[in-house]
């Protein structure tokens, strides 16, 4: 595009009464020693393309009023004319701009739309920024999110709150999974323990045996006593029987005869008595047929409470059956059960905690597939969108080719021309601020030269010359032949 660029100023700042003319380059040196007012131009002009005063008190020491008018390229390369007055009451001041027919625009956005879009950010303070997460998220949210579309910002914004409530819930999730851990490691069982856990039935099935023959020699006189006390009964039971059986068969005969005497009396009660008659004469045909039966099943206990009493005897008189030393065995197995028993309720534990680990492992494994999902949503949108070329953007973070801002040593002049690169994809204007030429050996100078040259943009830097009076911008060369 063509370069005649003009600056002129009148009472700005530092700048008294300075004008300067351009020539046809892409990089621009600001030179001058400290506090010559090299910084006063570059500020102007990123007021003049961000259309906004930077500066509380613009106007020269001594003067009243002033004001700077600036022939610049807008953003297609037409060159427009910009001026902004200002004075002690209203320091911010006035813009108006000229397009290339001598068209008049006095409204910020107007101005603003004539000259592109302008990102106030030196390439320090975005080197700055783009060195932390935070700072990254801002420059992501500030410079990349315009290049998206709506639909882009709505399909992103759903996803990374998706993501964002999925990433605290799986955070929360990651916890539980770890005291879940904790718990089933807590409660899992040893070898010697596993190997006690497996005597159990043998050990319970000879515990039990052990306290039956204790219980056995223990209790022989008072078995004894109940057992001969039993029979006892069970003989006078049967007596009681025999006696009970004799008047019962006399009754029933007296019995069936009054019934059949009144029962022409009792017709209302037919069915009852005749019920009562078919029973009292089927017992009469064989009245000893149930006596019998239970006669017999008591003489048979009688018979095996025998029996039990001379096993009990013979049982009393077995050497083996020590009871100090069936106590000791039997101290021991219980203690032995116990242990089966706090190992058993260990190994129960165990199965619970670890069931809750997998079952909490795999929620933890369900949130981390859904983020990753949607973080592969996030990445397709921002792949399919026009945001700068070279540029990656994951979560919090971004590279340009490969450059990683996050790492922990890196050049500054070789990040500044990264930076410089997006900047130039940023934004529509031409303008561009690059901060202190000292960062830029020759080569990277070149660089930065053959950047400014493909995308059309014009760089300023500021570089420190103390052998001067005034401020002076000077135009860079480029050198072709040692891109």
């Amino acid at each position: 595009m063509e370069k005649e660029i003009q600056l002129t100023f009148h009472n700005y700042k530092l700048l008294q009464d300075s004008e300067f003319n351009l020539g046809d380059y892409n990089i621009f040196m600001v030179e001058g020693k400290n506090d010559a007012g090299k910084t006063s131009l570059v500020t102007a002009i990123q007021e003049i393309y961000g259309v906004t005063s930077l500066t509380d008190d613009p106007v020269t020491t001594g003067a009243t009023e002033g004001h700077k008018t600036f022939k610049i390229p807008d953003k297609d390369g037409n060159m427009v004319t910009v001026k902004h007055s200002f004075d002690r009451s209203k320091a911010k001041g006035r813009f108006v701009a000229f397009d290339k027919d001598g068209t008049p625009y006095r409204q910020v956005g107007e101005i603003r739309e004539l000259l592109g879009s302008y990102s106030r950010i030196t390439t320090e303070q975005f080197f700055d920024k783009a060195k932390t997460a935070h700072g990254r998220r801002e420059i992501i949210n500030d410079y990349f999110i315009q290049f998206l579309t709506d639909t882009e910002i709505a399909s992103l914004k759903k996803a990374q709150g998706i993501v964002a409530v999925n990433y605290d819930m799986r955070t929360d999730k990651k916890r539980s999974l770890e005291t879940a851990e904790l718990t089933m490691l807590n409660y899992k069982l040893t070898a010697s323990e596993e190997e006690m856990v497996a005597k159990k039935i043998e050990s319970d099935k000879l515990l039990k045996t052990l306290k039956a023959d204790r219980d056995r020699v223990k209790f022989f006189d008072q078995n004894m006593r109940v057992l001969t006390e039993r029979g006892a009964s069970l003989k006078e039971k049967l007596q009681i029987m025999d006696e009970n059986h004799e008047q019962l068969v006399t009754d029933v005969s007296q019995g069936l005869i009054d019934l059949r005497d009144e029962r022409e009396e009792l017709l209302k009660r037919v069915k009852a008595v005749e019920d009562k008659i078919t029973e009292s004469e089927k017992f009469m045909a064989d009245p000893e047929s149930d006596y019998r039966g239970i006669a017999e099943g008591v003489k048979k206990q009688i018979k095996e409470n025998d029996e039990a009493i001379e096993a009990e005897v013979e049982k009393a008189g077995n050497a083996d059956m020590n009871l100090t030393e069936l106590d000791k065995r039997i101290e021991a197995g219980d203690k032995l059960m116990n242990g089966i028993a706090v190992c058993e309720s260990k190994k129960e534990n165990y199965g619970k905690a670890k069931q809750d680990f997998q079952d909490t492992e795999k929620e933890w494994k369900e949130l981390d597939q859904k983020i990753e999902m949607y973080r592969g949503q996030i990445k397709q949108i921002y792949a399919g969108s026009s945001i700068p070329t070279g540029v990656q953007i994951e979560d919090d973070t971004f590279t340009l080719n490969g450059f990683e801002f996050s790492a922990e040593q890196i050049s500054e002049s070789k990040a500044k021309l990264v930076i410089a690169e997006i900047m130039c994809q940023v934004d529509t204007s031409p303008l561009l601020v690059m901060g202190n030429a000292a960062a830029f050996g020759k080569e990277r100078l070149n660089e930065l030269c053959r950047l400014a040259e493909k995308h059309n943009k014009i760089m300023f830097l500021e570089k420190v010359v103390e052998d001067i009076e005034d401020v002076r911008v000077v135009g860079v060369v480029y050198n072709k032949e040692i891109s």
